[in-house]
């Protein structure tokens, strides 16, 4: 719901007021500072409503907003946190081998890892008071802007691979936290080093006790359909149940969702056309069921 805000008609009290508008003309609520009005001042305020003016309490989006503000700020500072974590391991294989100037970098790593969470810290404090200083005023129309996505084939590339790089992570992770060994073969040289052919028509090889998986990993921006090339295809019919569809949905938000399906050429609903496209609701009925679409269980 957008919120606009309005000068309270003259029969109205003179301190601040906010409408609670709900759609309906005569379900307007009206408060003062908190204190709700009478009957009578709320009839005298209700043509404001009916003729389109919405009065809302900022409090109430506060939460939403810090909210919002609160995940950009974890997702930046555990990014940090790994890229932190990555340069001390080598910086400390490096002084052990007698590098030199790695002792002083190493150092200097440390030192920021010690003050990440007070930079945290900081940053929450600032995102929650730039929240509460957020006050309703008079909303006036700048400019219209109609914004669609770029068709520049270097913004649509970066784009793709902005999503799959969101999929993967999230895929690794989540086998990762399943006790699994994942290896990443989605290239050649990579498929190679696992002991794979060039092409195994998978995106990772997940080790588990007593059992392998090949995830073929796939993600969209929002719900659109995922497609599989005949090569994926033709694997995840060969290997059946040890055959797995890791897909992530919503990347371009701050909550991606992953559902798996396993053994999906027998599972899911297709239309085949040399490669096989997927719809959302046909992965969604044929996930494995558990908590955020990811599952409870392995």
């Amino acid at each position: 719901m957008s919120a606009v805000a309005a000068e309270p008609e003259e029969d109205c009290r003179s301190e601040p007021v906010r409408l609670d508008f709900l759609g309906n003309p005569n379900e307007v609520r009206v408060l003062v500072e908190g204190e709700r009005l009478s009957a009578i001042a709320i009839e005298r305020c209700r043509p404001a409503g009916q003729a389109g003016a919405i009065f809302v309490d900022v409090a109430a989006t506060e939460p939403y907003l810090f909210h919002v503000a609160r995940i950009s700020i974890i997702r930046a500072f555990d990014y940090q946190e790994s890229e932190l974590a990555n340069a001390r391991k080598r910086y400390t294989e490096r002084t052990r081998d007698g590098e030199r100037g790695a002792q002083a970098e190493l150092d200097r790593i440390k030192q920021q890892q010690r003050n990440l969470a007070g930079r945290r810290a900081s940053a929450f404090a600032q995102a929650k008071r730039e929240v509460e200083l957020i006050q309703a005023g008079p909303v006036e129309i700048i400019a219209t802007v109609l914004a669609q996505p770029s068709q520049n084939p270097e913004d649509i590339a970066a784009r793709d691979a902005e999503v799959e790089r969101i999929t993967m992570e999230i895929a690794m992770a989540f086998e990762s936290s399943h006790g699994a060994d994942v290896m990443d073969v989605s290239t050649p040289a990579h498929a190679r080093l696992a002991g794979l052919v060039d092409y195994p028509g998978f995106d990772l090889y997940s080790k588990r006790i007593g059992q392998e998986r090949g995830i073929e990993v796939k993600g969209r921006v929002g719900l659109d359909e995922l497609e599989l090339t005949e090569n994926e295809w033709a694997r995840a019919c060969n290997l059946g149940d040890k055959y797995w569809l890791y897909a992530v949905f919503d990347c371009g938000s701050p909550n991606p969702r992953l559902l798996r399906v396993q053994n999906p050429f027998a599972r899911l609903i297709a239309k085949a056309r040399g490669s096989v496209v997927i719809g959302y609701r046909n992965i969604a009925q044929c996930a494995t069921e558990g908590r955020n679409g990811c599952g409870n269980g392995p």
